[in-house]
């Protein structure tokens, strides 16, 4: 597992690192997925409206947490959710 070490004994995990363990590398979901080259990316393909966008955020948390048991934490503020 890729990380990176903190102040405190605590680590920062490589959140791109668990997704492509979790295969979601280049998924689509309808007009939105993740990018070919960065599982980290979402991609809008096609005019996805900002709750298909969302709903595929969600289902990369949902799976990371079953696989890893952590919960990744966006790093934009989503707003108008």
């Amino acid at each position: 597992m890729v990380s990176y070490a903190l102040a405190g004994g605590r680590y920062k995990i490589a959140a791109g690192w668990l997704i492509e363990a979790c295969q979601l590398r280049g998924v689509r979901r309808g007009r939105v997925g993740t990018y070919e080259r960065q599982a980290l990316v979402l991609v809008n393909r096609d005019g996805a409206s900002g709750a298909e966008v969302l709903a595929l955020a969600h289902e990369v948390q949902e799976r990371v947490h079953e696989k890893f048991e952590i919960f990744l934490e966006p790093e934009v503020r989503i707003v108008g959710a």
